[in-house]
């Protein structure tokens, strides 16, 4: 028989023989982590009792999940029962409660919720957090996440203060080492709420529509079996999506019946870990399903999980540290002092609490049943025990083939692409001052084209991705701040509901004002030396300057050079610069790079690069910020860098402008010699050579023609000298005078009409000429 004895709080007990107190248990008999609980404390109150030969007495409360109840139930415990000491209260909301009673009448509070804020141990020294805070699941949480490289990631979670205080933070904390980051957070009301239900399908139909497909569930196991039976009909675990639970669903997943476990099919859970292979484990198993059993005989699942555990070791820390002398304040400092080898691990406080659980399972829910992959150690990572040895990876796939939602072996991508439905909406700027880069356009119908450099490095870039990606391109008018801007804002007038993308992909090009070479500089005629050659030649004159106002140039001459607003212009096409730098309204123009080189080849005249290049970074493409797309867009961007092809569309964007000056001083020509720059030459040389050639050929004609035409003068002379001399002298003479000649060539010329004169010779040369006639 038990003696009561009536006590004040905080005085010694008096008790009888064997006998040591009472310890009073606060649960919430309704819920399957209490079920196990109370039966893992009774057998825990059992085995104390047996070991120690003492009497130690359980007195349980159900506070029903009522606030009121809670504290009468604790009230009862303190005032009536005279307990010592108060265990269970699984929730903080309930343990913030009963603490502030047990402090007051100075009964340490053992409370098994999971988590409670930083500050309650201090705040109330009677409060001991016996359940280790398990925050760091959620680096495990991140782990998985980073392992398969998956950049936004949705949250569900019950709208508890201990989730929205103590998990979230932690999760959002951890995604940000991994590269990640939430991009929707979906609270959804207790799971005793009236409105639960509409709430949870609403929000699920929210999250349907959503790009990203990865769900990390933070609940009740109530409210997850109503989640996951939803989210199956909305066709939301599906092939392509990742569902990950914590451990205050995936804890339990032990006492899942099979209809719910099927819904869960394919999805990743953090579990936390505890020995089971031990001898001490094995005889409490096999005891606590005949008394689970006993106790509950409606339940199908009798195996012990985590919550059992902890409450099997909470009572034995209360019940090692009372014995029959001591005050309360001296059995909270014993408490405090624990260290002993319980069923989780070793039990040791630290500031009245447990230390951080730092160790948890990996478990892959496959049809009926749950799988064991392995397991997370914070520090190192992913761990399998293989043959006798364990095995340690920042990699998930040491722990071997994961089975995801729809039956896929291989990993989801966590994202849903776009489709022709739905495409992805890319905004360009309507008004670019380089139309050479951006062009938008309307034909007379109406349909819009969109052209330029940055359109094809655009698509350039994805046709090196390894799926289709459907999209559109929606002008916006404003500024080039203001169009990044929409990507965060999410303006549903420019209905941008992915990601935008600003039309700049390649990075600064650095524009250099130096020769070539050398010898090209020797060569060259004189250069074009520009008029302001530093920038505080521009400030210390007060100068006029121009630059787009679109761009973000004007806000850095402001902030980071030191021009004044006043003097700075707003430019709106490349013409205007040409024109305002000509006409010298502006001093000098600031171009970003890229552009610089498009208007440099355009006025090729007149025009030169001077002072400084600026860094300032560099043109991409803007993404919101964890967007799925963006780590396979980065890396098609740079294949797109190294095989040569954005160099290609650089070179032919620049090749193939024209140089538009009418400039046309001599001082101003091309700095670069090419054969252009000789035509003159060219032309003079070409010519001469062209009229000396004519000119031979003209003299050569002549000359045989008129020694053809003397020849034919000369034989007709011959005929007519022979016909009159046939007319005036005898026959024989002439005949005579021939043999004459033929027999003596150096015959005497007497006279004109002498037959000697038949002695000239053929060909005839000057003698002809210079003979004298009598």
């Amino acid at each position: 028989m038990t003696t009561v004895i009536l006590l004040l709080p905080g005085a010694a007990a008096e008790v009888g023989t064997g006998h040591m107190g009472s310890i009073g248990i606060i649960v919430d008999n309704s819920s399957r982590i209490v079920k196990e609980e109370i039966v893992a404390m009774k057998l825990a109150i059992h085995d104390f009792n047996n070991k120690t030969n003492r009497q130690l007495d359980l007195h349980v409360r159900d506070s029903q999940s009522d606030p009121v109840l809670t504290l009468l139930s604790a009230r009862n415990l303190i005032k009536k029962r005279r307990v010592q000491a108060i265990i269970g209260l699984e929730t903080w909301e309930e343990a913030s409660l009963v603490v502030k009673l047990g402090s007051k009448a100075h009964i340490p509070i053992v409370s098994l919720a999971d988590a409670a804020p930083q500050w309650a141990t201090d705040r109330w020294p009677f409060l001991v957090r016996a359940s280790p805070e398990k925050h760091l699941q959620m680096k495990a949480v991140a782990a998985i996440i980073g392992s398969w490289g998956w950049r936004r990631i949705n949250v569900i979670y019950e709208d508890t203060n201990s989730a929205g205080s103590e998990i979230i933070p932690f999760l959002a904390d951890a995604l940000k080492q991994v590269g990640s980051e939430i991009g929707y957070l979906a609270a959804l009301p207790p799971s005793a709420a009236v409105n639960s239900s509409s709430s949870l399908s609403d929000q699920l139909q929210w999250l349907k529509g959503k790009q990203s497909q990865v769900f990390v569930v933070h609940s009740s196991l109530s409210m997850a079996e109503r989640l996951f039976s939803k989210a199956n009909e909305l066709g939301m675990i599906e092939k392509g999506s990742v569902w990950i639970t914590t451990d205050s669903i995936t804890n339990l997943v032990h006492s899942m019946n099979s209809s719910v476990i099927s819904s869960m099919e394919g999805v990743l859970g953090v579990k936390s870990f505890f020995q089971e292979n031990g001898a001490q484990f094995r005889d409490f198993y096999s005891r606590f399903r005949q008394k689970f059993r006993s106790l509950y005989p409606k339940e199908d699942n009798r195996e012990p999980g985590i919550f059992a555990v902890q409450a099997y070791d909470a009572v034995w820390s209360v019940a090692l540290a009372m014995d029959n002398n001591g005050s309360t304040q001296q059995l909270l400092e014993k408490i405090e002092l624990s260290d002993f080898h319980g069923l989780t691990n070793r039990i040791k406080f630290e500031r009245r609490r447990l230390a951080p659980q730092r160790m948890f399972q990996i478990v892959n829910v496959i049809g009926k049943r749950y799988r064991e992959l392995g397991f997370w150690l914070e520090g190192s990572g992913f761990a399998k025990p293989t043959n006798g040895q364990i095995q340690y990876s920042s990699s998930m796939d040491i722990l071997g083939q994961v089975f995801w939602p729809g039956g896929p072996t291989s990993t989801p991508r966590g994202w849903a692409l776009p489709t022709s439905e739905t495409p992805l909406r890319i905004g360009v700027p309507l008004n670019a001052t380089f139309k050479q880069f951006v062009s938008v356009n309307y034909d007379d119908g109406g349909h819009r084209s969109v052209s330029g450099f940055s359109i094809e490095v655009f698509k350039a870039v994805l046709k090196h991705l390894k799926y289709n990606l459907s999209y559109e391109f929606f002008p916006y008018s404003g500024t080039y701040d203001d169009l990044v801007k929409q990507v965060h804002l999410k303006v549903r007038d420019f209905n941008l509901s992915r990601l935008v993308m600003v039309v700049w992909l390649f990075a600064c090009l650095v524009i250099t004002n130096s020769y070539t070479a050398n010898l090209t500089s020797m060569l060259t005629v004189q250069r074009l030396e520009p008029t302001v050659v530093d920038v505080e030649d521009l400030k210390s004159a007060n100068a006029i300057v121009g630059c787009s106002g679109q761009s973000f140039v004007a806000r850095y001459l402001e902030d980071a050079i030191g021009i004044k607003t006043r003097n700075i212009k707003d430019i709106t096409s490349a013409d205007e610069y040409a024109r305002a730098l000509r006409s010298g309204e502006i001093a000098a123009a600031f171009i970003e790079a890229p552009y610089a080189k498009l208007f440099l080849a355009q006025n090729c005249k007149g025009f030169a690069a001077s002072g400084k290049t600026y860094k300032v970074g560099g043109f991409g493409f803007v993404f919101p910020k964890g967007s799925p797309i963006l780590p396979d867009i980065s890396k098609a961007v740079l294949e797109v860098s190294e095989n040569g092809e954005l160099r290609e569309l650089q070179n032919m964007l620049i090749g193939s402008q024209k140089c538009n000056s009418n400039i046309t001083e001599t001082s101003e020509d091309s700095s670069s010699l090419s054969p252009s720059s000789f035509w003159v030459l060219f032309l003079i040389t070409g010519g001469v050579s062209t009229v000396c050639l004519v000119i031979f050929m003209a003299r050569e004609r002549l000359t045989y023609l008129y020694n053809y035409l003397l020849g034919h003068m000369a034989i007709w002379r011959l005929i007519s000298a022979v016909m009159r001399s046939w007319r005036s002298h005898p026959r024989d003479r002439f005949s005579g005078g021939i043999s004459d000649v033929q027999s003596n060539g150096n015959a005497q010329h007497t006279s004109m009409h002498s037959p000697q004169y038949f002695g000239y010779r053929v060909p005839w040369q000057r003698n002809y000429s210079s003979r004298s006639s009598s």
